[in-house]
């Protein structure tokens, strides 16, 4: 079972549904359990951890005049020893005890100042840390723009990156930033996902812009490049988990975020289009303004350590990080194929929408039951009472309801609206168009009317073509329509995958098609392709252009161009089908004619010639054929008999036939031999006919005054000859006519003469005999041929001719007619 063909969009929303809501319940239960329920206590001062003695304590330093710290009495430089009683043992500790008082408790301070132990009294304060809000932000801010994407295109690799991406951002922001509030080390929950987050996310941040907004890596490097990424971000993560040195950790963590954004920024200016590099210039601008608040929050306290505690209104700036998420967030809705707008807009509209029709039937039935118990004298608490009213509006009020969904959709969902108009309109246009003309372009005109879209082409194939069979373009130049079915390139994807394939910039990167056609597409500034299908052929595709709005394509835009495609492949193919019957009517209408005219120029009839028995047929595989026989009568009692076969069958062979017939008959009237009828024969054809054509002819003169035949073959089938009853073949040398010219086709053609004894007899036939082919793939054979002639001589010509044909036919059974079948019998009457 191939493991690909269950990972469906609708698996991929599953599986982000649940990764989305265990991630957004975790960050919420620690911003609220951090930010709200164990919120930041505040002495006002600053703990630095010194050397005293040789031993490491907490100094008290940089204490806030007029603070809680300042109205204690505890002094610059004075060692924290113990809060109420519980040793202190290093700064987080510390200010994990410190988290549990209210500012209304009293907290006893034991310090020491120049060797004295002292007990100081004092109240502390709560502040909300701004540094853990930038950063609970910036992930809740990551995780929201993630589930949208990862839940609006499921299907595509980038935007499964990117959800990857956020909601590993979430766990690292919103979770480790923890450590600037109250604090958490202790915690094994916390601990696997502060794990799972600071692993991933800088490593997926990399990944990430290794791809977007164009893949940077081949195929070779990305082998050894990815997963050493996120190799070296989980021994970043042992660096800070479990050889506890955070510093070096989160310096290599956000230079990693650095690279990442690097890699960026070298892809955005290597986008010479400034068309192109528009959808990606708000994140430059809002990544590179949210990472100066990083910087920010690093650089300050080499100025002003004391900033944390006692000056937490001067960390504000930090929440500018969050035009990072903000400004993917805009990038990606304004500019490419997120249907944002569906999901939030259309959830918001109809739940209004929805709570609005329920109060309406509430409100009527309270009415209908107060009306009725006015008139009725019954309660209108009656069970039964309320459910007859119920079913009287349900009925009564459906077309109202109806009515008001309708008013909705044209009200807040116009282009929806206007679509659905637009389908029922073509669908309703669809059946009475039978030219393949006139459905292409209704569906141009449906598609940019309702659409506005700025140009569109259709393009048809066949399944054994590679070059389009049919196109036509509004705003797409011709030479741009013509993108082959490879099964390498954008055609061959769409045959198999059966889904509309998004160009925008960022998916046209993506995919693994040949870099011509990426030209071409953009070039032609083709945005979206929409494959039409008939069952699972594919008939052909829309190739659109981008919208006058400038807004791309959603997801329902792209539903109602696969409806439309599809409704248009049938149409299109069934008019493709109409106009082929129709060609083939009239190809075999034509072909009967030619069929006639071709038999018209057979012979008629048999020559009659006194002690001679002649009978000849010519059967074509198809309505004509390239076989022929000709009877030309001569002066001084000679008759020619020419026997040809043409390479090949149908029209072409039939027109080299009947070109062949004619030039023998002139050269006939010119030239007393049929070697020398010919040769000139051949000279005439050798530079008229296509090289890998050529006609293979026999001769026979038959001379009554002399009784003999003169035979002449030019690469055809032995002439079956009868003396006296014993079977001898003819084979005079020779070549095809076509195949050679000049000496070497005279030098290869031989002549020979036979008595015209009685009894004796000269069959002359096409391979079309010998090579008919039964059901089982057998042939007909030499052997049965010379057989039949052999067994048979007390026969006339034409008995003999008919009892041949009918042999083979008998042979062959259903199989059909593979090749034409012409057989001529010449006998000398005894006297």
């Amino acid at each position: 079972m191939n493991i690909k063909n269950h990972l469906t969009p609708k698996f991929y929303r599953r599986i982000f549904a649940a990764v989305g809501i265990y991630v957004t319940l975790t960050c919420l239960y620690f911003f609220i359990d951090a930010f709200f329920i164990k919120i930041f206590s505040n002495d006002q001062c600053v703990w630095v951890k010194e050397k005293v003695d040789g031993k490491d304590v907490l100094a008290i330093r940089t204490i806030l005049k007029g603070g809680v710290t300042d109205r204690a009495g505890i002094l610059d430089g004075d060692i924290l020893l113990a809060i109420n009683d519980s040793t202190i043992r290093n700064d987080q500790q510390a200010q994990r005890i410190l988290n549990m008082f209210t500012p209304q408790d009293t907290v006893y301070y034991t310090i020491s100042r120049q060797g004295e132990i002292m007990k100081m009294p004092l109240q502390i304060v709560k502040s909300y840390n701004p540094v853990y809000l930038s950063l609970a932000m910036l992930g809740f801010g990551f995780l929201f723009i993630g589930w949208i994407v990862g839940h609006t295109r499921p299907g595509d690799w980038i935007p499964r990156l990117f959800f990857k991406m956020s909601t590993t951002a979430a766990l690292m922001f919103v979770i480790i930033g923890t450590v600037f509030g109250p604090g958490y080390q202790g915690n094994l929950f916390w601990l696997i996902n502060a794990i799972i987050g600071f692993s991933l996310f800088p490593a997926y941040f990399i990944h990430f812009f290794l791809w977007f907004p164009r893949e940077k890596l081949t195929m070779k490097k990305r082998r050894w490049v990815v997963p050493s990424i996120y190799a070296f971000s989980f021994l970043n993560t042992v660096l800070l988990f479990f050889l506890n040195n955070g510093g070096v950790a989160i310096s290599i963590m956000f230079s990693m975020m650095g690279i990442g954004f690097g890699v960026f920024c070298h892809s955005y200016f290597n986008l010479k289009d400034s068309k192109e590099r528009k959808p990606f210039k708000s994140i430059l601008i809002g990544t590179a303004i949210g990472f100066t608040g990083f910087i920010y929050l690093f650089l300050i306290p080499f100025y002003f350590q004391a900033i944390f505690i006692n000056y937490p209104e001067f960390l504000f700036p930090v929440l500018i990080v969050v035009l990072i998420p903000l400004s993917f967030g805009y990038s990606i809705f304004r500019y490419r194929t997120m249907d944002t707008e569906l999901i939030i807009k259309q959830s918001l509209v109809y739940a209004s929408a929805t709570a609005s029709l329920a109060l309406t039937y509430l409100v009527i039935l309270f009415l209908a039951g107060y009306v009725i118990q006015n008139w009725t004298g019954y309660g209108a608490n009656s069970p039964v009472l309320q459910f007859g009213i119920l079913l009287i509006i349900a009925f009564v009020f459906a077309p109202v309801k109806e009515r008001i969904q309708e008013v909705v959709d044209k009200r807040f969902f116009r282009e929806r609206y206007n679509y659905q108009k637009a389908l029922l309109r073509f669908s309703q246009d669809l059946p009475g168009l039978t030219q393949l003309d006139q459905i292409l372009q209704k569906v141009i005109y449906t598609v940019i009317d309702t659409m506005h879209i700025e140009s569109m082409a259709i393009t048809l194939y066949v399944a054994e073509n590679e070059q389009p069979v049919n196109y036509v373009q509004r705003g797409i130049t011709k030479g741009h329509c013509e993108i082959l079915n490879r099964k390498n390139g954008l055609i061959g994807i769409l045959s198999r995958t059966q889904k509309a394939q998004s160009l925008y910039t960022v998916a046209l990167s993506e995919l693994n098609i040949p870099d011509d056609e990426k030209n071409m597409i953009r070039e032609a500034n083709i945005v979206l392709a929409v494959p039409m299908f008939k069952k699972e052929k594919l008939v052909g595709v829309l190739f659109m252009g981008p919208k006058l709005s400038e807004k791309p394509f959603s997801q329902e835009d792209t539903d109602l161009l696969t409806t439309l495609a599809n409704q248009a492949g049938i149409a299109i193919e069934n008019a493709r089908l109409l106009k082929e019957e129709l060609e083939k009517a009239k190809l075999e209408n034509e072909l009967n004619v030619g069929r006639r005219i071709q038999q018209s120029l057979l012979p008629s009839k048999s020559p009659d010639i006194p002690n001679l028995d002649i009978a000849g047929v010519s059967i074509p595989a198809l309505s004509v054929g390239g076989d022929y026989f000709d009877y030309i009568p001569l002066d001084d009692g000679r008759l020619l008999i020419a026997v040809g076969d043409v390479s090949g069958k149908g029209v072409s062979a039939a027109l080299y036939m009947s070109k062949i017939q004619g030039m023998i008959q002139i050269a006939s009237r010119l030239y007393s031999s049929p070697r020398q009828i010919l040769i000139e024969v051949n000279k005439w054809m050798y530079h008229g006919m296509e090289r890998q054509s050529f006609v293979t002819i026999i001769l026979a003169l038959v001379d009554t005054y002399k009784k003999t035949i003169t035979i002449c073959r030019a690469g055809h089938n032995p002439v079956i000859a009868l003396h006296h009853g014993k079977l001898k073949l003819i084979q005079c040398k020779g070549l095809g006519v076509g195949l050679v010219t000049g000496e070497k086709f005279e030098d290869n053609l031989d002549e020979q003469v036979e008595k015209l004894d009685e009894d004796n007899a000269f069959i002359f036939y096409t391979d079309g005999i010998t090579e008919a082919m039964n059901t089982q793939q057998e042939e007909f054979g030499d052997d049965k041929l010379y057989d039949m002639v052999q067994t048979n001589t007390n026969l006339s010509s034409q008995d003999l001719l008919n009892k041949i044909v009918s042999e083979v036919g008998a042979f062959c059974r259903n199989a059909e007619q593979h090749d034409d079948i012409t057989l001529v019998i010449v006998k000398v009457r005894p006297k």
